[in-house]
């Protein structure tokens, strides 16, 4: 981000002008690769899904994550991807049944 920092803004705002308008939008204006909108327990959004696409619970359920604390992070096209990111969604930990005494 060209300005990072901590903006305290109205719910709803479009996650384009939390990038573009408040935090100065990317370095060397380059794409973004991806976003995580609430921090680290949140999915994260592909860079190509984010238009349109608001800083509340019901829009960022649509689009496939949820608002968690907010934290935003944003990543570049030069961000590494760990594994397979690219390629598959992580799924939601609350869908994961791990427990060994399943009936």
């Amino acid at each position: 981000m060209n300005k990072p920092g901590v903006y305290e803004v109205a719910t709803g705002e479009l996650l384009t002008d939390l990038i573009y308008r408040y935090a100065g939008g990317i370095p060397e204006d380059k794409k973004i690769k991806a976003l995580i909108p609430g921090g680290s327990s949140t999915m994260i959004l592909r860079g190509e899904s984010i238009e349109g696409v608001r800083m509340d619970a019901d829009s960022l359920k649509t689009a496939g994550s949820s608002v968690g604390t907010a934290g935003m992070i944003v990543m570049d096209e030069d961000t590494e991807s760990p594994g397979r990111m690219d390629h598959q969604r992580i799924p939601d930990a609350s869908v994961c049944d791990t427990r060994q005494d399943k009936a």
